[in-house]
């Protein structure tokens, strides 16, 4: 573990730093982990979720074309801290949607992928598909990160694996080995959100 350094410490400069990350979360999991993510790195990072029902890839069209994600103005209203440049347009933001694919066909799979269920739409140069085969859950089987189910709730269960870090430390280590496991899995490409999230510690130290 590592100290935060003293401008992420600072309460002025948490004000004025800006997130280049939106996060959409398939279901639970996903959020805990996103949650982890922000807080074992200390980076801001916005997430998308539903409360009621998880959402799906065969959903996500109808969650895209959202009031929310309509334009950039729509969505800078949403998401307040996302960060801008001096013409008060999306600076360097991607975002990235965390699915699993066992819950869609494999034309519904490969479209999603390839980001192009959501034909001409303005955020595709934002947008980084997330997948994870069959489900999070077995992704994390087959990389040994070993976990063990609480009272069948699958929220318990992750809610313990990626737990919000409320201590004065970076778990960088910690993530970085899991990004590393996650890359030589071909069965997800989750590694690509943990590489960012490494990427934005170094952008803020800057």
């Amino acid at each position: 573990m590592k100290k935060i350094p003293k401008h992420l410490k600072n309460k002025h400069h948490r004000k004025i730093i800006r997130s280049r990350t939106l996060v959409i979360c398939h279901g639970l999991t996903e959020y805990y982990l996103a949650r982890y993510l922000k807080s074992s790195l200390r980076i801001p990072l916005d997430i998308k979720r539903r409360t009621d029902s998880s959402i799906q890839i065969t959903a996500l069209q109808q969650v895209m074309s959202g009031q929310e994600f309509k334009n950039e103005r729509s969505l800078l209203k949403r998401y307040k801290h996302l960060d801008t440049d001096e013409s008060s347009n999306l600076n360097q933001i991607k975002i990235f949607p965390i699915m699993d694919t066992d819950d869609a066909n494999n034309d519904e799979i490969s479209q999603y992928k390839r980001a192009s269920l959501f034909g001409n739409k303005w955020f595709l140069k934002y947008f980084y598909p997330i997948y994870n085969e069959r489900n999070i859950e077995d992704v994390l089987k087959k990389i040994g990160w070993n976990f063990t189910r609480k009272q069948n709730e699958k929220g318990s269960l992750y809610f313990d694996l990626f737990p919000v870090n409320h201590k004065n430390t970076l778990e960088i280590d910690r993530i970085q080995e899991l990004a590393a496991l996650l890359a030589a899995c071909p069965e997800t490409n989750l590694d690509e959100l943990l590489f960012h999230c490494l990427r934005e510690v170094e952008r803020l130290r800057e």
